[in-house]
């Protein structure tokens, strides 16, 4: 894993902790971080032995951060702070805060957080219709919700099947004519 993502990582744990505990939806955000960010065993462990203690801004490793780092963990501190459904006026202040900390000016700050916040409740949108078809409903939801964000529906899922009738293999598509 690249200096920068671990960086980025010990700074969400930071911004996980900003309300004194890390929930467990958080943690699950870290973790799926962990992945995409590639990280090793050693790696993935350092990660959750730092989450286990208390962090605050003051503990955002910001000399490992370079301008493009710095805009990525504003995003991604946008996203973990939607985890739970909502964003309040707590965590809102925290993204400020962590926004000048990272020195980045206001302007392009409100720009960050604007866009951060659609792709959140967005995402948000598209995952608790994830979840409700993993429990046996909602798959014209999820379809109707993934069709509007623009994906398309290519067939089935054979792995899916039994847990979630009906569920479909959703793939990124500019052709929505295009079906497996």
């Amino acid at each position: 894993m690249h200096e920068q993502n671990m960086a980025i990582l010990k700074s969400l744990c930071a911004v996980a902790w900003a309300d004194g505990r890390v929930e467990d939806d958080e943690k699950e955000v870290i973790e799926a971080l962990l992945q995409a960010f590639d990280a090793n065993a050693n790696e993935a462990q350092m990660i959750r032995d730092y989450a286990a203690e208390p962090k605050t801004l003051d503990d955002i490793p910001l000399t490992d951060l370079d301008a493009d780092d710095r805009r990525v963990l504003l995003q991604h501190a946008v996203f973990l702070t939607y985890v739970d459904g909502h964003q309040d006026e707590k965590e809102k202040a925290l993204l400020n805060n962590l926004a000048s900390r990272l020195r980045i000016p206001d302007e392009e700050r409100d720009q960050i957080l604007r866009m951060a916040e659609d792709r959140a409740k967005r995402f948000l949108d598209l995952l608790l219709a994830s979840l409700s078809v993993l429990a046996g409903e909602g798959v014209d939801l999820l379809e109707e919700r993934s069709r509007a964000e623009g994906f398309g529906v290519v067939g089935h899922s054979p792995c899916l099947e039994g847990s979630a009738p009906g569920f479909r293999v959703i793939h990124s598509t500019d052709d929505d004519n295009h079906r497996g």
